[in-house]
């Protein structure tokens, strides 16, 4: 997250290309392919998280929308 608009690295611009043309649906709703597969990964990126920071486990991510959203 930043204060202002900074340039977007390629391997993120490609994370979300892949994104809105495989996985583009909502998460943990409902049981179709897509939405499903959408889950999976989301789920996936919260290990990987636990991982990258050794937190104790999955539970203790949290995603928010931004900083403004995480603080309050």
């Amino acid at each position: 997250d930043n204060a202002a608009t900074t340039l977007t690295p390629d391997i993120v611009v490609e994370a979300m290309n892949g994104y809105y043309h495989h996985y583009n649906a909502n998460i943990h709703r409902g049981g179709h392919g897509i939405g499903a597969m959408a889950t999976e990964r989301y789920e996936q990126v919260r290990s990987q998280v636990v991982q990258y920071i050794h937190a104790p486990g999955t539970n203790n991510i949290v995603f928010t929308s931004g900083t403004t959203h995480g603080m309050n």
